[in-house]
């Protein structure tokens, strides 16, 4: 059996840029950080520079006029947004963009962001900063399984799924004695992360916490995380997926009308911005 910390520990020595994940995770743990040390900490590398610069101008965050300064970006998108980013980038290494793993992996994310939040704002969330916390735990809630595809254990997983019949998290108990969830949970306290990322990242796949303060963002990511499965939407490629709307009793026949038609109109978007997360 595999040790998480060990495999968490062995991934960060092989990080592309270290920096750009501390920077992400210094965000992460005080959001209120001015806009002109944001500037400071990203503009030392041109690279993610223009990756901010994209994302901010692309169908997803388009409002108004194009920006054109690294400021203006930082303001358009939020502190919460540029954590992701850089963190995304700072988590590639070479093989990212021609990796199919990496691909799957971000399209599921951003489809779950984008129908989470979408899914909120039709419920009646208004609050601004309510709807990019959504978003960023629905890219952010499979953390656990990215170091498992960057720790090269996919094939392992996969391997247990198809020869025993069962389900990705099934498989990966049995595989290494603990699931992504657990694995995102044990990342998400060993980085320091703010209590709604532990919740999202290890409590995705799991009924009502009662009494949790994160648990309405959380389970807007796990409704949006169970539909993606159900449209065929995998982190993997799988043909026994561990969320379905049959095991997620608060995905009414309604709302998976709603995120279902949420995915078409916007399938154009999300491909654009999973491509700029790859570095496209």
């Amino acid at each position: 059996m595999l040790d998480p910390a060990e495999l968490i520990e062995s991934q960060e020595k092989r990080f592309s840029n270290p920096g750009m994940v501390s920077n992400a995770l210094e965000l992460l743990r005080d959001l209120s950080t001015p806009a002109d040390e944001v500037v400071s900490m990203v503009q030392q590398d041109p690279g993610t520079t223009g990756m901010i610069l994209r994302v901010a101008n692309c169908a997803l965050h388009r409002r108004g006029q194009p920006v054109s300064t690294l400021r203006a970006a930082i303001v358009r998108l939020g502190n919460l947004q540029i954590s992701q980013i850089l963190l995304s980038a700072g988590l590639q290494d070479k093989n990212t963009k021609e990796d199919i793993a990496y691909y799957q992996y971000w399209e599921h994310s951003v489809n779950v962001a984008v129908m989470a939040r979408d899914l909120a704002i039709r419920e009646g969330v208004t609050d601004s900063h309510k709807l990019e916390e959504i978003f960023i735990l629905g890219l952010l809630h499979n953390l656990g399984l990215l170091i498992e595809i960057r720790g090269q254990l996919l094939g392992k997983i996969l391997h247990c799924m198809q020869l025993y019949s069962l389900d990705q998290m099934a498989a990966e108990k049995k595989a290494f004695g603990f699931n992504h969830c657990e694995l995102g949970g044990i990342l998400c306290q060993y980085w320091g992360l703010p209590e709604v990322f532990y919740e999202a990242c290890s409590q995705h796949h799991v009924s009502a916490l009662p009494g949790s303060p994160f648990w309405e963002s959380v389970g807007y990511v796990r409704m949006a995380d169970a539909a993606a499965e159900s449209l065929g939407i995998y982190p993997v490629r799988c043909q026994h997926p561990s969320h379905s709307p049959e095991t997620v009793p608060e995905l009414t026949s309604e709302r998976m009308a709603h995120l279902e038609n949420a995915h078409t109109e916007n399938k154009g978007p999300v491909d654009e911005f999973t491509r700029l997360l790859l570095g496209h």
